[in-house]
């Protein structure tokens, strides 16, 4: 049995507890590296080294960043096994099997896990706010303008490492888009955010058109940025619940990605879903994480260290932005399959056209498709 789900004694508890205060300040030292691009330097000066080595002073030099601060992260490195140091605790060094995890390699990207380590400042800084939401007394949750210095941009670079190989190829084939967005359609995300699916997608299907709308104006401005100088792509700051009234019947495919669990009203916007895909359309949903929405099952399924880390983002993030409005259904990102039915149920899509597939190249995601 999973050791986080066996605890005998009070000795083990209090072990527990002092290893995930551990892990936790790692983590946060782990985000600055990401952010400072720490293990791109260090990698690259022990790539360089005959030794496969690095003192603190060439990574310092290498990353532009202060010597001192710079030993205090390699020694939290250390200590976290996950970088080495010789018995003089001068030399550091990344096993070479272990560089393409940190920092990607030819045709690889870097561990996904990683960015998810990224996205622990973002919540920290909304830590008062959720703590008040959770109050009887306080506010209904979080509005997503409390994440968007961060939030965006860490999580466009999280879905290019879960999506990036098989967005435009295994999935869109999995869900019967493939031929479709080759010939050209007119494709509606709803919640792009900073836009690294649309992009992806404009880029590969030059033959469609894709519109692409998000809650909020600061995703939408990285989205165009990002987007500059494709003819096929459209960007609007708006509620994916309340689209466009000259929208009817315009689309052909609709997507949302790892969006709807954020959404505080998603059966409204399933609603208009329904309402803006041409008759024959397709509509398509991916979730992150797949959940079954028995906190018992997840764990049994994922682990506790995965699972504690999924329901922990809910409560940190997916829960208080889905529930910041009075009236929202407090989805939270392990809502499972059941609730996911539902919801295109109540958006009018009728049940023998609905399915749920858990593709092998999408791992922790489950997709929805569903034809109007």
């Amino acid at each position: 049995m999973n050791k986080r789900a066996s605890l005998k004694s009070e000795q083990e508890l209090r072990d527990q507890i002092l290893s995930i205060a551990s892990l936790g300040q790692v983590a946060m030292a782990m985000a600055l590296g990401v952010e400072l691009k720490l293990f791109e330097a260090m990698a690259t000066v022990c790539k360089a080294s005959p030794k496969h080595s690095a003192t603190v002073a060439e990574v310092a030099a290498q990353a532009a960043c202060k010597e001192r601060y710079i030993y205090e992260w390699m020694a939290a490195m250390t200590c976290g096994n996950l970088i080495d140091v010789d018995p003089s605790g001068q030399h550091f060094s990344m096993r070479p099997e272990h560089i393409p995890v940190w920092i990607g390699g030819e045709g690889q990207l870097p561990e996904h896990s990683l960015h998810v380590i990224d996205f622990l400042p973002g919540f920290g800084g909304a830590f008062n706010k959720v703590k008040e939401a959770f109050r009887l007394d306080g506010p209904p949750g979080v509005p997503y303008s409390a994440y968007e210095d961060t939030f965006y941009t860490v999580m466009a670079a999280w879905s290019r490492t879960i999506h990036d190989g098989e967005l435009c190829s295994g999935y869109m084939e999995l869900i019967g888009a493939l031929e479709l967005l080759q010939k050209g359609v007119n494709v509606l995300e709803a919640g792009c955010g900073a836009g690294f699916h649309i992009e992806k997608m404009a880029r590969t299907f030059p033959n469609s058109h894709f519109t692409g709308i998000d809650l909020t104006q600061s995703a939408i401005n990285t989205a165009t940025t990002r987007c500059e100088g494709l003819p096929n792509v459209k960007l609007i700051c708006g509620n994916a619940s309340h689209l466009d009234k000259k929208w009817t019947e315009h689309f052909d495919v609709v997507f949302f990605i790892d969006s709807c669990h954020d959404m505080c009203r998603p059966d409204l916007a399933i609603n208009e879903v329904q309402r803006v895909l041409k008759p024959g359309g397709l509509f398509s949903m991916i979730e992150w994480p797949n959940g079954n929405g028995n906190v018992y099952e997840d764990r049994k399924k994922y682990g506790s260290a995965v699972s504690a880390l999924f329901y922990a983002a809910s409560a940190m993030h997916c829960l208080p932005v889905g529930s910041h409005v009075e009236g929202a259904l407090q989805l939270g990102n392990m809502m499972g399959h059941g609730r996911g039915r539902k919801l295109l149920e109540m958006g009018g899509f009728a049940k023998d056209k609905i399915e749920v597939l858990e593709p092998p190249f999408m791992p922790y995601n489950c997709v929805y498709t569903a034809r109007k």
